[in-house]
């Protein structure tokens, strides 16, 4: 009498529904009755793919491999275990590896070359179904599209009632009378009058009307754009880019086909052709005018937020500003967290952080006593970055026996004949590339800890990086010169709420040394400059500034005037 565990799994939501896991959870009790084992726990997928490895109750079993709590595992077929073939031998490698015994179908597996062949058939077969299931659906979808029927999708689209297929008929969409009337207005109000979707927004929320979703910018930007209202629903319009999509958490980029390839079905019309055309050129022409035109900001694509640890971005607002000779408006740029609506990190002025960012590599970055006092091997004097480095290169040991170990299941199936030599090159190559990524990394921290013992080559190179980096930065007198040391010198920049009206900005980097003994090869060593920014007193500055432009409200002011704050490239003053 062993301790037993029973693994199943179903995939779609069909199986799932009709709780085909029963089935399969009863033929495998009776194989543990009957060969006289105890079942000790069950590990349940239920509508999860095999395609993938990622599963929560395989996830649970492969943990539990190692607490000893088992010692067989039942399992009705291989395809349950998983539909490709290397993510089978890997599961089934990790079970022996743990010295459990494996029943699958009633049969005891055995890590011989027979049961290998026989494993390695049954999973490429169970991968050839679905690969045919997934054609043959494809096929059937394609057929009836071209016979102008619609498929079974149950998309909602607001204006049109959604009829589901039935046993007679085909789905079909109806107008839905009330909502195709707000469908009408939307789009001849912005078609026929100066209103932009924002405006538009907030007048549909005035007039109260019911929407399934709220009228926001981007649901009413989709409503403009979606051509089903002229009376054609569009289907076969996007492609997976790395090929076909094989499973539900296939995960690649989805690009537009050519629209010769589209194939539309003809449904009730809500707005004339003419009327979706003329929408459509207003809002390309928004799309092109000045307003929404995309630029660069000095710090775009190397700032961070602090807290969040995301990407920050810089957007811009408009503001009236009352001047003598009459209203104008300008533009005004600020850096925010992508994460909206968070009190942590709130908003901040380009101009401030740009200044602030250019202060730190002037008095710090390119000043050799200033940048060894934030490098953190000389800061800590090496003890904490030793140990460190000692915790990184036993975790890239294990990785390499583990991923040396994966490698040996597919090096056994190929002496045994079971895999060709394609096949194996295919699975073998990407072992290889990441042991070969693994050991070279392995080597840059073994020579990273030599550094430590050699004071004088950290010393050398850190007056080498400045001297060179100041050279450089004294040059820096407009915007393509600033930002293109920023992306040679800079790594990441981060900033984030210190306290009540304090920021704190840090800006990371690294400073190559090259080893006497290693000709052409070189490491580096990473700083972190940190510095505090008072909120309070900045923006006095600013207003000050603004009072004396004869700027009453907040707006933008000319880069030339502000001097006082040593701005890095804030935007030139324009207005519309």
């Amino acid at each position: 009498m062993k301790k037993a565990v029973l693994y199943a799994r179903v995939s779609s939501s069909m199986q799932e529904k009709e709780r085909t896991i029963e089935s399969q959870i009863a033929e495998l009790k009776r194989q543990i009755r009957a060969n006289g084992d105890v079942l000790i726990k069950e590990y349940v997928d239920d509508g999860h793919s095999g395609a993938v490895l990622d599963r929560p109750a395989m996830n649970e079993l492969r943990n539990d491999l190692k607490k000893n709590i088992f010692e067989t595992i039942y399992i009705l077929n291989t395809d349950r275990i998983a539909r490709d073939v290397t993510y089978q031998n890997i599961i089934i490698g990790e079970f022996l590896q743990y010295k459990k015994q494996i029943i699958i179908n009633g049969k005891d597996y055995v890590n011989n070359p027979e049961n290998k062949f026989t494993l390695t058939v049954l999973g490429a077969v169970a991968e050839l179904e679905r690969a045919k299931y997934i054609e043959r659906t494809n096929r059937g979808k394609q057929h009836r599209l071209k016979q102008g029927n619609l498929l079974s999708m149950g998309c909602h689209i607001y204006g049109y009632t959604y009829i589901r297929r039935t046993e007679t008929a085909f789905p079909s969409y109806h107008i839905n009378k009330q909502e195709a009337e707000v469908i009408k207005l939307i789009f001849q109000t912005y078609a026929e009058h100066e209103t932009s979707i924002r405006i538009l927004s907030e007048n549909l929320k005035e007039m109260k009307i019911q929407a399934r979703n709220k009228f926001g910018f981007s649901q009413l930007k989709y409503i403009l754009k979606n051509e089903t209202y002229t009376g054609t629903k569009y289907f076969n319009t996007m492609t997976d880019q790395d090929g076909p999509r094989v499973y539900r958490n296939h995960r690649g980029k989805m690009v537009s086909r050519d629209r010769s390839e589209w194939i539309g079905i003809k449904i009730p019309q809500i707005i004339p052709k003419e009327l979706f055309d003329k929408v459509q050129k207003r809002l390309k022409h928004n799309e092109d005018c000045y307003r929404n035109s995309k630029r660069k900001y000095l710090l775009s694509g190397l700032l961070w937020c602090g807290e969040c640890n995301i990407r920050a971005f810089a957007f811009r607002r408009y503001y009236v500003a009352e001047r003598k000779e009459g209203n104008k408006i300008y533009q005004k740029a600020s850096y925010r967290c992508k994460m909206k609506g968070l009190p942590h990190n709130p908003e901040i002025d380009t101009r401030i952080l740009e200044s602030c960012v250019m202060e730190m590599i002037k008095d710090t970055m390119i000043n050799p006593t200033n940048l060894k006092e934030c490098i953190g091997i000389l800061k800590n004097k090496g003890r904490s970055d030793q140990a460190k480095t000692k915790r990184l290169l036993n975790a890239i040991d294990k990785k390499i026996w583990s991923i040396g170990q994966q490698k040996e299941r597919i090096i056994d199936l190929y002496s045994s004949g079971d895999l060709g030599r394609e096949e194996y090159v295919n699975k073998a190559t990407p072992y290889d590339l990441e042991i070969n990524e693994l050991k070279a990394k392995r080597s840059d921290l073994i020579k990273h800890t030599t550094l430590l013992e050699k004071p004088e080559i950290i010393n050398a190179s850190i007056n080498t990086y400045c001297e060179k980096a100041k050279s450089q930065f004294n040059i820096c007198n407009d915007f393509s010169s600033k930002r293109q040391f920023l992306l040679d010198y800079a790594d990441k920049i981060t900033f984030q709420q210190h306290a009540i009206g304090v920021d704190k900005v840090r800006l990371w980097g690294s400073v190559p040394i090259k080893l006497p003994d290693q000709l052409d090869e070189k490491i580096k060593i990473e700083f972190k400059i940190e510095k505090l920014i008072n909120r309070a007193e900045m923006n006095a500055k600013i207003r000050e500034l603004e009072f004396k432009n004869g700027i009453r409200k907040s707006g933008e002011i000319p880069s030339a005037q502000f001097g006082n704050l040593k701005t890095a490239n804030a935007p030139e003053l324009k207005c519309i």
